[in-house]
């Protein structure tokens, strides 16, 4: 599994990622607890945890938070926020009991992985209650210019768009969907050229209320919170 793109550190005041990652990771967290009820005593489990960000935001909600990442430094990044621990890529779960947790998250992994449907398949057999995904959209807007190489992350072995990823977890992994929820649309040409004339806070505003409301289905990120259904 590759992963090429995922910095170690983001500076909140110097990096415009900053905003955006943590945004679709609330958005995320919004739309568990909009279905979860009440977090107190829920077990999450956050497969390829990152830096941590995530178990902080939900242990905040209340949940009872633990991840699990390939990646050492990012381990040791995330034990400043929970309890993390350092997994093989080939793992896919299999370290973790049946129904131990209530919900398994797991956030721009998939895309990564060798065997999604193996993973997919492990996050339901592991979760009591809900998987909840995010991954990149095939739909989001590419760059205009025709000049520009298409944007392709070289780690990323397959992509999704709503109704794709759907199929696979409800088609090929005993899984059904809650809810899909939208994070960021970005005109990489257009948000760019905002940005530079305008500043990042300018640009940060015109992606959210303009463009994200013109164009929820081009968003950046596809999140979407499934349920485990009653047949293991």
């Amino acid at each position: 599994m590759k992963i090429d793109h995922l910095p170690y550190d983001i500076d909140e005041f110097k990096d415009y990622r900053w905003y955006h990652e943590h945004y679709w990771k609330a958005c995320a967290l919004q739309l568990l607890l909009t279905h979860s009820g009440n977090a107190n005593g829920l077990r999450l489990l956050d497969y390829g945890c990152g830096r941590g960000e995530f178990l902080a935001m939900a242990t905040a909600a209340g949940f009872e938070t633990s991840g699990l990442d390939m990646d050492p430094h990012c381990v040791e990044l995330a034990q400043r926020h929970g309890n993390a621990r350092q997994v093989a890529a080939e793992d896919y779960l299999e370290s973790i009991p049946s129904g131990s947790v209530d919900v398994v998250s797991c956030f721009h992994v998939l895309e990564h992985v060798e065997n999604p449907k193996r993973l997919l398949r492990a996050m339901r057999r592991v979760s009591r209650r809900f998987v909840l995904l995010a991954v990149p959209n095939l739909r989001c807007f590419q760059p205009w210019n025709k000049r520009q190489q298409m944007m392709v992350n070289k780690g990323h072995l397959q992509g999704w768009d709503q109704a794709t990823l759907r199929n696979l977890a409800e088609t090929h992994c005993g899984l059904e969907l809650v809810a899909f929820t939208t994070d960021m649309t970005i005109l990489p040409s257009v948000s760019s050229r905002v940005a530079r004339l305008f500043g990042p806070v300018v640009a940060k505003g015109f992606n959210l209320k303009i463009l994200s409301r013109l164009w929820p289905g081009r968003c950046t990120s596809i999140i979407a919170l499934f349920k485990v259904t009653e047949c293991r």
